[in-house]
């Protein structure tokens, strides 16, 4: 796919969705019950989007993201929210010098 024109071509098409399904068959093998769970998470995946997966403790969200970070090869890593984190403590942040001009971005390491 060309990066200019987001158009899919049909056997692009074809090819991201029997990937995507064999995701899907993957991470249903090890999550049970959370199917539509797992189709939304890899359409907000496909569609390069973020996702913020809320719930009850104990039923999963951490192994759900775990077993598709998996399934499709990425790295995953974990961010335990509390009441007292910001945006930028996730995503990092840019800092600007009004003296010198100059634009720093910074990016906070958790593990």
């Amino acid at each position: 796919m060309d990066r200019d024109n987001r158009a899919i071509r049909g056997e692009d098409f074809d090819r991201i969705h029997a990937n995507a399904q064999k995701v899907m068959e993957q991470a249903t093998s090890v999550i049970l019950g959370k199917d539509e769970s797992v189709r939304l998470l890899v359409t907000a995946f496909l569609s390069a989007g973020h996702v913020l997966i809320e719930d009850v403790p104990g039923v999963g969200k951490t192994t759900l993201a775990s077993t598709l970070a998996k399934a499709v090869g990425i790295k995953y890593k974990r961010a335990q929210f509390t009441p007292d984190v910001m945006p930028s403590d996730i995503t990092g942040f840019t800092t600007y010098n009004k003296n010198t001009g100059a634009r720093t971005d910074a990016e906070i390491e958790f593990f």
